[in-house]
Order: C-alpha cells, then structure tokens, then sequence
C-alpha cells in the first residue's frame, strides 16, 4: 500500500494582506466571522494592486483566486484555497471585504 501524509488545519483567523500594507502579516487587516463562519468581512479596508486572504496569520495557508466580471461595479473573485497561489490583482482603493464560503465558487467582494 501506499503511505498517504494528511494534515488538517483549523481556520481560526483570516486577514486581508497585500501591497495595500505592504504584505506586512503584523499589520493585516482582520476579517470578523459570522456566527456560522461562513461569511467574514472588515470595513475600510486598504487594497493596493495585490492582495491575498491569508489564514491563522501565517503563509502556510492563504486564498487567491480570479477576477469574474461583475455588473454592480463591485470586484468579485472566485477564490480557492492554495499553497503559494498567484495574488489578486486589484483596483486600489479602501474597500468592505467579504469572504463569502456560504455557496461555491466561494467568492472575495471588494465593495
């Protein structure tokens, strides 16, 4: 048989970081969870022209994803779950954040 290696790890925070704070993990802002946790978001938000949503305030667990066209003017993501992924490209500007994992595709509104 072949050995199989699974590690799971427990959500506990995420956080918007980016060249809006200057991927600086000290200084992301955090994202505040609904009762379920499955919608968080944060106000004011600094966005630069990359971002990612970053896991547990660590780089081992992060979220990126691509850009879907939007007709309310809002940018909207589909994201996944990726190790190392390409960063969100982005208008910069102070947004509302929501990370919606209520429905897939899972999706990042700038607002």
């Amino acid at each position: 048989l072949v050995e199989l290696d699974y590690s799971i790890s427990a959500i506990e925070t995420l956080s918007v970081i980016g060249s809006g704070n200057e991927w600086d993990l000290a200084t992301a802002t955090e994202l505040k969870p609904s009762s379920d946790k499955k919608i968080w978001t944060a106000e004011n938000v600094v966005i630069g022209d990359e971002f990612k949503i970053n896991a547990n305030g660590a780089w081992t667990i992060g979220f990126s994803g691509t850009s879907v066209p939007d007709a309310t003017g809002k940018q909207v993501y589909n994201v996944n779950k990726q190790d190392g992924g390409a960063n969100l490209q982005a208008v910069p500007g102070t947004y509302k954040v929501t990370l919606d994992f209520s429905t897939k595709p899972y999706t990042v509104v700038l607002e």
